[in-house]
């Protein structure tokens, strides 16, 4: 079985932190600006190594993403389509990582409340 080693932040969690050996990054929410989407999938090129970094975009906001980084890129995008059922085997695995993640963002504002 092959192991992934992952990481699941917010907007705060991603500014200012290194992680070692991260290897692939997966956006889901595009930034407003190409700076700060630039940040973000660079957190897998470290040191002189090389990483991936994946972005799913919604169809609508395609070409406006694409013109965004297009002055921007140095390699060519790879596009795929996916379609909601290429990831409806995940949904309850990944509902339930959002659970457990709401639960620990939630137990430590309790914390810094106190």
């Amino acid at each position: 079985m092959a192991k992934i080693k992952f990481w699941m932040g917010g907007v705060p969690q991603r500014r200012g932190i290194d992680i070692a050996n991260i290897d692939c990054v997966i956006l889901y929410d595009l930034p407003k600006n190409i700076r700060t989407y630039a940040h973000r999938i660079c957190r897998t090129a470290r040191a002189g190594k090389h990483g991936r970094s994946i972005t799913i975009v919604e169809k609508e906001r395609l070409t406006m993403f694409r013109a965004t980084i297009k002055t921007y890129r140095r390699n060519k995008l790879k596009h795929m389509n996916i379609t909601k059922e290429d990831f409806s085997y995940m949904l309850n695995d990944y509902q339930k990582a959002l659970e457990i993640f709401s639960s620990k963002e939630q137990k430590k504002k309790l914390k810094k409340n106190k």
